[in-house]
């Protein structure tokens, strides 16, 4: 556990789904809506850092990875680049690609079709 304590994993936790909402920061910040570059750049990086965390260090818990889509918000080829970067962790971490609920925070997105 590389001398951490992991409260939920001793607690029982056997599943997360961690969302991992771009690669780029530009991205990142439009679709989180946060406007701080510092803080946003800490959010990203620790949700990136929380997939090779749990995957290094507690293969014991089942790790799966949305990606919330949107083409007005994050291109495929990110979303490609995103892939490869998860694939390099490990290929076998399952993705899921999500839709955007623009009713939260963006009624003037269209949502995405299949």
């Amino acid at each position: 556990m590389n001398g951490r304590r992991d409260p939920l994993v001793e607690a029982g936790m056997t599943d997360i789904g961690i969302d991992l909402k771009a690669l780029r920061l530009p991205t990142f910040m439009e679709i989180s809506g946060l406007v701080d570059e510092a803080l946003a750049e800490r959010y990203m990086q620790t949700a990136w850092w929380a997939v090779e965390y749990l995957h290094d260090h507690h293969p014991q818990v089942f790790l799966g990875i949305g990606i919330p889509y949107n083409n007005e918000l994050i291109s495929l080829d990110e979303v490609i680049e995103m892939g490869q970067r998860i694939s390099e962790i490990d290929p076998w971490i399952q993705v899921c690609a999500l839709d955007y609920r623009p009713e939260f925070r963006r009624a003037d997105l269209i949502r995405p079709g299949f």
